[in-house]
Formats: structure tokens, sequence, C-alpha cells
């Protein structure tokens, strides 16, 4: 396992390449700087990846058998139709400022009759802690759509900005502090499993080149891989119940937190992920300020040691730091510190061995060989993604944090032999943990016929945050799908639309605006998410969708038509989705009839539940409009249909969320729910859920 880094470059290349790309000789070490004039002379500086799950692996390899300059081209190869990138520095820890740059430029080679769709290439300068700038050809179009002569063309992507491509940033990203860059690419014009490849050579910012030298992959790498927090408590273990009613904790007795004033123990686990002994120096700091330090005896590679700090519990929000200060050369330093909430939801994951020695062949985001490291950078996304969520209600976003409590690690096959639900369920099988995963590169849990590691495709994921694995810890958290509110047209039997977001959030629905959702999974949470989170926040997790539950005690919905005028004394019928034989659905009868006052306000009156009361988290399930409220969110639609006295019918949509987020601007006791309507145009339209109004 500890053999040359520089090997995982020298691949053997799948599929139609394999005969062209035989090496000649071996590239330059990792040690060497990176050239001065062309990057992709020293190829063994290079990784690629992929924003697919499986099961093809992306791999580069440098080649010296024609390249379009210099001695050294690259080469990835990919087997599927997903989005695969290059990716330089592989150690991603070049802190540039290229403020002084104006473009990157390059030359790509196809084989012959090959296209590319999509909007490739795609430009991604990268920062370690998840911003990025995005430069792609303008409206998605291909520049190397055209088939291919199997010669070299040039390619230049502006930095500046320029009218054929569009740039967005993500996370208030800056050119002034860079880390790496990614040259992507989308599906080809050849059907799988035809192996497609593509070549890149001469790469190079202009007019200035920045320099680049890597880390010494012979250094030691002090890695504080996890920060245990003990005793443990039970968190809320619920009865079986079919998610219509409210579900009952069967264990509310029990002690789920530490007093206030217990003595509470925090252990570092830190091991030397290098390849040389390295000692250091360790401090523990609460909220920025030294409590207490120490020394790290010299650990040899693959030790590992444990430093804990003891503390008496305070319920409120403090950050609990360890950081251990290398006495010789470190090899990686993004990872000599970790820092947890004392009062965060607590993950434990489980790692197979087998996993974790695959995945360690490669790089991750922040450069380390540590899949450790893999699992807290997500961890770590994700509390940044809380905090940068805000919306009116919520100025400081989601204010709860997630961590990561427990590691384990056993033998290959393990989680499968526990685990007969699939490795999502492993957290939720201890249940001293909010949730958690198991880490596996086997695929008996969602086999189709073909091997498919669905979540777990942690090899081309490991470059970037798996916006994948977010939303479904997400779930581990208590938070739904809210996909599960979009509507397509052939499921409302009414009047035949759809219903929709124009930007989702993280859970695949929601609308963020006025932010906007980068085009991939990793979006900003959406509002009735952030609402979820911060409800709870502080409580043990062990419900699903129970703020569902808050809506207020009176409703009335305030419909208005595209102008914002009210839409008065107009017959008005609310249709609510649920489940029926086709799966989801929206169909008659109305659950509400009546007809708008002057202002267009239409009073809902209260349907019955069954097992009304309040769950431990504080989310009280009452008699409300949509009656016995799902915590999937399969009956938390409402259309609405409208006929004006003079004119024609028109509709609009709005879900249990707005219900919710009104609770969470204060209506508690009354609530106006205000919905857009308009003029139907055909059979199969959207409507788009609209931003609310200022």
């Amino acid at each position: 396992m500890w053999k040359s880094r520089a090997s995982h470059v020298m691949v053997v290349v799948m599929g139609a390449l394999c005969a062209a790309a035989a090496l000649a000789a071996e590239p330059p070490a990792p040690s060497t700087p990176a050239d001065p004039k062309d990057y992709t002379e020293t190829p063994a500086l290079w990784t690629c990846g992929a924003e697919d799950w499986g099961p093809w692996i992306a791999e580069c390899v440098g080649l010296d058998s024609e390249p379009a300059a210099g001695k050294w081209c690259v080469l990835i190869n990919y087997n599927s139709v997903a989005e695969y990138y290059y990716a330089f520095p592989k150690w991603r820890n070049a802190n540039w400022d290229l403020s002084g740059v104006e473009y990157l430029e390059f030359k790509v080679k196809l084989p012959k009759g090959v296209g590319h769709g999509g909007p490739t290439p795609t430009l991604y300068l990268r920062n370690q802690d998840g911003p990025f700038i995005r430069i792609q050809p303008k409206d998605r179009r291909p520049v190397l759509a055209k088939e291919s002569d199997g010669q070299w063309q040039a390619v230049r992507i502006p930095i500046k900005d320029d009218p054929e491509w569009e740039t967005f940033r993500w996370l208030n990203a800056s050119v002034k502090k860079i880390d790496f860059f990614e040259v992507a690419f989308f599906y080809v014009n050849v059907p799988r499993p035809v192996a497609h490849y593509v070549m890149i050579d001469d790469v190079h910012f202009g007019p200035v080149q920045p320099a680049y030298t890597p880390p010494n992959e012979q250094a030691g790498d002090l890695d504080v891989l996890v920060i245990e927090r003990t005793p443990t408590y039970e968190r809320y273990q619920l009865n079986d119940y079919d998610g219509i009613e409210r579900a009952v904790c069967v264990n509310k007795d029990k002690k789920h937190y530490p007093d206030k004033g217990e003595e509470v123990t925090f252990t570092a686990h830190v091991q030397n992920k290098g390849k040389a002994p390295l000692a250091g120096k360790l401090v523990w700091l609460l909220d920025g300020k030294e409590v207490a330090s120490g020394d790290a005896t010299e650990l040899k590679p693959r030790d590992r040691a444990e430093f804990a700090w003891k503390w008496p519990w305070d319920p409120a929000d403090h950050d609990i730091s360890f950081k251990v200060t290398p006495a010789g050369e470190d090899y990686c330093p993004k990872n000599n510190e970790l820092t947890v909430r004392n009062n965060a939801m607590m993950w434990k994951h489980v790692i197979e061995r087998g996993t974790l020695a695959r995945v360690e062949q490669k790089t991750n985001m922040i450069g380390s060989y540590s899949f450790e490291d893999w699992l807290q950078g997500q961890a770590r996304f994700m509390n940044q993604l809380f905090a940068e969520s805000k919306y009116d209600f919520a100025p400081n976003g989601i204010t709860a944090r997630v961590t990561i409590g427990r590691i384990e690690y056993v033998d290959d096959g393990q989680i499968a032999a526990v685990c007969k639900d699939g490795p999502f369920r492993v957290g939720e099988q201890d249940i001293r943990y909010d949730g958690g995963r198991g880490c596996t590169m086997q695929t008996s849990y969602w086999d189709v016929g073909v091997e498919s590691p669905c979540f777990l495709n942690f090899v081309n994921f490991l470059g970037r945050q798996d916006g994948a694995w977010l939303h479904e810890m997400s779930h581990q958290n208590g938070i739904i799908d809210d996909y599960q509110f979009i509507t397509a047209a052939v499921d409302n039997k009414v009047n035949g639309v759809g219903f929709h977001y124009a930007q989702n959030g993280l859970m695949g629905g929601g609308e963020i605006w006025p932010f906007e959702n980068p085009g991939t999974l990793y979006s900003l949470y959406a509002p009735g998410d952030v609402f979820g989170y911060n409800i709870v926040k502080g409580k043990r997790h062990g419900y699903f969708g129970e703020y569902l539950y808050c809506v207020a005690k009176e409703n009335a919905l305030v419909i208005k038509d595209m102008d914002d005028k009210p839409v008065a004394n107009a017959e008005i019928k609310v249709y609510q989705s649920h489940i029926n034989d086709q799966g989801r659905g929206i169909d008659g009868p109305a659950v509400h009839e009546g007809k708008t006052d002057a202002q267009g306000r239409f009073p809902l009156k209260n349907r019955p539940v069954k097992t009304p009361g309040v769950t431990e988290t504080g989310c009280e399930l009452h008699d409300n409009p949509f009656g016995p409220i799902h915590v999937v969110g399969f009956n938390g639609v409402f259309l609405v249909t409208v006929k004006p006295p003079d004119g024609k019918e028109l509709y609009g949509f709005t879900t249990v969320q707005d219900f919710n987020l009104a609770w969470a601007r204060g209506q508690k006791d009354k609530a106006e729910i205000p919905v857009s309507v308009k003029v139907k145009e055909k059979d199969g339209e959207w409507y788009t859920a609209p931003p609310p109004k200022k």
C-alpha cells in the first residue's frame, strides 16, 4: 500500500486505447516541480475523477507518444456518460492568486469520429474548502461537439468575463484563493461499454503561469482522524408506524444528553498517514482559546495515538478543537487540526478495510491519502452549507452542526453481514448516534444485474464533495426528500399540469431563491430544510420529517394573480396529493372548497388527525388543513383551482412547507399562505413555485 505514490498514474488504460498507450519512459517523479510553461510535462502531478455513481473508475496516465508539445501529455479514460475531469495539482494545495491570469489554454485530442456533448470543456477553479468558480460555454454548447479528425485541437477558456462563456461563483469563491483546477468533459457520442478517452497537453495559464511545487511524499503526515465524545446516550427510538400518524418515542424516559456540569471526555484519534516517523506538540482549544497542551510522541507510519481532554458539559454552542503541530516536515497540514461542535448531531461511520485500502491510493479533496479526511471533508462541507443557507427567517442559516462521533473498522463483507438493508442503515443500528453510514465497495445492496455502487463510488468522488452523500446524510438527520412535492402533469388527474421548482435545493426540491443551484446535487438547503434543522436544534434525532407538523392553529390562503392582485369573490377548490394505485398523485374530490373574499382570502378548515400530540423534539401535530400529515411529504401538496366571477379558471400550488415557513416567520396562531395563480395554457405544462415576495 505504501509503494511510490507515482504509481497511480501508471495504470493500464481500458478499452480502445490499450494497444496505443504503451509507456516508453517513466514520467517525472511526483516531487518534481511543475514545468514553468506546460503542466503536462510533469504528468505525475495530475489526477482525475468523475461525478458519477459507478461502476466505471476514471483513470489517467502520462504518455510520451505523439504529444502536442514537449515530451509528455496526459490521458484520461472513462467509460460512462457522466462528467469526468482532470485535476491539477493532485494534492489540491496550490494556493494560487490568479487575479493576474486571463485564460487557461490547452490542446485536446480525441479519437477519430468522437465528439462531446454538454458544456464541454468546463473549467473549475476550486478551493480546498469547497468554493469554486465554474466557467463553461454559453448555453451549455459543446465546444468539442464536432466529430474529431483525430488531431490535436486548441482550446482557450477565459478567466476574465467573456460573452461566449458563462461564469458561476459558488460560496463566494475568489480567483485570489485557488488551490487547484479541473478541466471537465461530458458524455461522448459513443455507446457504452466502449471506452472513450481524452488526451490533454500544453496546459498553461496566460499571460502568467503560476508556479507549483508538490509536497514531499516521503514525509510523515500527522492526521487528526476523529474526535469522540463520551459518554454517549441514546437518541430517540420510535415505534413502528406508517408515516401518516405521529410516531411514539419508546425510550423517552432514558437519558439522552449529558447533564449541565457533567464531566465529558473528548478524545482525539491521531494517525501518522505518512511515510516517515513524526512527533509534535498538541493543543486543545475551547471556542478558540487554549485549554490544554502537551506533546505528541513520535509516531511511526500507520501508528495511532489518542489524546483526551475532560470538560464540564455546557449545552450551549461551543467549538472544541484539537490541533497538532508537527515537529518536522508534514505532508498535509490541512489534516493537522479538527474542530467539532459540542452539541452537534453525531454520526458513526463503519469502514471496511478493503475499502480503506483501495481509496487511499488516490488523493482526496484536501490532497491527502486519508479516507477519514474525505469523511471529515463531507461533514465540514455540510456544516458550510448549513451556514450559507440563509433566508429571511433564518439570517444565520442552519445553526445546528454535524460531527463524526465515531469511526469503526471492520473486515470486508462484515457490513453486509450485520446490516442486510444496506450501508445507509449502519448508523441507525447504534442507538448512541444520530445516524451514519457504512463504507463499502461491495454492490450487493443495489445489485440490478450490473455492478452498481450507487452512492459508494468513493474512488471517483474522492476529489470533490459528494452531493449524493450529503443528501443521504441529511436523511439520517431526519430531513425529507423535497422532491416528494414535485408533481408530474401525468400524476395530476384534476387539470393535467405539473408542479416543480426553478432552483432546487440539496434535497431535490424547495425553492432556494435568491440563490442559484450550481447545476449539481450539492446545492444549498431550501428554506423548508433550514426550518426542519433549526426547529429541532439541540435535540437528539430518531424522528423523520416531524417538522412538517409545525402548522398554525388557523390558516387561510390568500389568492393573487400573476400581477399580485387579489382574486376576489372567486369559487375555489383545493385538491390534495396522496398515495394512489399509480404511486402518488392528485385527483378528486376537493378537500376544501368555497369562495374567496374581497381580498382574495380563503379560510381553510382544520381536518382531524388520529394521534395529536407533541414529539420529543417539540413539534406538535394537531388538527390542520392537511389532516394527518405524512412525514415523507406524500400528502403535502395542495392544487388550488380558482374560478373568478368573470374570466378564465386559474390554478396554483402550495405545499405543507409553505405552512411550515409561515410558522417559522412567527405566524403560529394564525397564518396566511400566499398562492399565485395563473391561467392554464396547455395540458402538460409546469407551474414553477414563485420566489417569495419581498
